[in-house]
């Protein structure tokens, strides 16, 4: 998702901001066409070079920075450069609303669905026994997903 910010009301004046998003240790950036994974050094380097659309962006420059062998002029240009922020943004338009400051959290925080939220409907898997389908959720559940169980 790009996204286009016009301050000023001039149509000529709008600034283009890629999406981009933590995956691990690595940076996912949209680009045209869909989205790249790039490794910490050369994620933070495309976050130096021009201001992007992230939730948290200290927590990414900073979780770049440990992941990789970046210089420190190199994360200080990355943390420094005029990004964003959806967290920010959520911060200072419900002020007094909780959220966790990432792209899931604020969407829980808003009652907003994500990709992460999985149902299951257990009746149409093809597994022997409840137990083997109930550590299936179990560990769906570990990695975040929100699972619904139905039998």
């Amino acid at each position: 998702m790009t996204v286009a910010f016009n301050f000023s009301g001039a149509s000529a004046d709008a600034v283009f901001a890629p999406a981009a998003a933590l995956s691990g240790v690595s940076l996912l950036v949209e680009v045209e066409g869909g989205t790249i994974s790039l490794p910490p050094a050369e994620g933070l380097a495309r976050l130096a070079q021009a201001p992007h659309l992230l939730c948290h962006r200290g927590f990414v420059a900073d979780r770049l920075a440990l992941s990789g062998d970046a210089p420190r002029s190199l994360v200080r240009a990355a943390r420094e450069q005029r990004h964003f922020d959806i967290a920010e943004l959520f911060a200072f338009v419900c002020p007094a609303r909780f959220a966790i400051p990432t792209p899931h959290g604020l969407a829980r925080s808003l009652g907003l669905e994500t990709w992460a939220e999985v149902e299951i409907d257990l009746g149409h898997m093809s597994l022997e026994g409840v137990e083997e389908e109930h550590v299936l959720a179990a560990l769906l559940a570990g990695c975040g997903a929100d699972v619904v169980v139905r039998e």
